[in-house]
């Protein structure tokens, strides 16, 4: 489903997503993305914990990586990508929740 979730940020103006198209990012994702030379924002489904995030920002250590805290977010239920309720709530959420990994 996070193919979904580029689709909606494409939707709501941010055009530089991509999906890890799983769980994991592969060796090779995780290369793509170094080469890309632009700062990376995680932005996982809520549940999904921060040390898990942190070993996927591990690979890509030539980039400044950052992620969205959904896990903190109220409005969210389980399982719910910051964008699945909508532009104002993602917007809320990238402004408010980014954090530094």
């Amino acid at each position: 489903e996070s193919e979904k979730s580029c689709m909606l940020a494409w939707q709501y103006g941010y055009k530089n997503t991509v999906s890890t198209m799983g769980y994991e990012m592969s060796p090779y994702q995780s290369y793509l993305l170094r080469d890309m030379g632009v700062n990376i924002i995680f932005a996982y489904d809520k549940g999904i914990g921060e040390d898990f995030i942190k070993k996927q920002a591990g690979s890509i250590k030539t980039r400044q990586c950052f992620y969205l805290d959904s896990n903190s977010v109220k409005e969210l239920d389980d399982k719910d990508a910051p964008v699945d309720k909508g532009v104002k709530l993602w917007e809320k959420i990238y402004r408010e929740k980014l954090k530094s990994l």
